[in-house]
């Protein structure tokens, strides 16, 4: 995937690897590293249902993601993710202050546990701008 280094003035981006078998940790990488250069974004969506990102891709999504400090719309889709995971995923959105709206959809979650559940309150404490919220977690 290209950089979009010379893109810094993109603000929303939609991304969609909805059943895409091939869609790797790998992959999951060379997205984010492509993104780097999109430094004003303010609306995000990932759909990442029925790939096959692991917690390795989904660590890698967590550290980009808490550096996106203008973000104010965040939408992720994500499948088979775990409990470490979603913490991770959490823990970043938690430093993202401005947002308005989130939606994060776990489909067929290899663990949801209150430990997740925890990260996910927390995080959503933090969020003080939060004014529309959508949450699922489909098994």
């Amino acid at each position: 995937m290209r950089s979009l280094s010379g893109m810094s003035h993109l603000t929303a981006l939609n991304m969609n690897f909805l059943v895409c078998d091939n869609f790797t940790d790998t992959s999951m990488m060379s997205v984010v590293s492509a993104l780097r250069g999109a430094t004003h974004l303010v609306h995000l969506s990932l759909g990442l249902a029925n790939s096959h990102v692991t917690d390795k891709g989904v660590i890698t999504l967590a550290r980009f993601l808490s550096s996106l400090t203008r973000l104010k719309e965040l939408s992720i889709e994500l499948t088979r993710i775990t409990d470490g995971g979603s913490c991770r995923i959490a823990d970043a959105i938690a430093h993202l202050t401005l947002l308005t709206y989130l939606k994060l959809r776990f489909f067929w979650s290899i663990k949801i546990t209150d430990r997740t559940m925890k990260a996910i309150t927390t995080t959503l404490q933090s969020l003080t701008a939060l004014s529309l919220l959508e949450l699922d977690f489909t098994q």
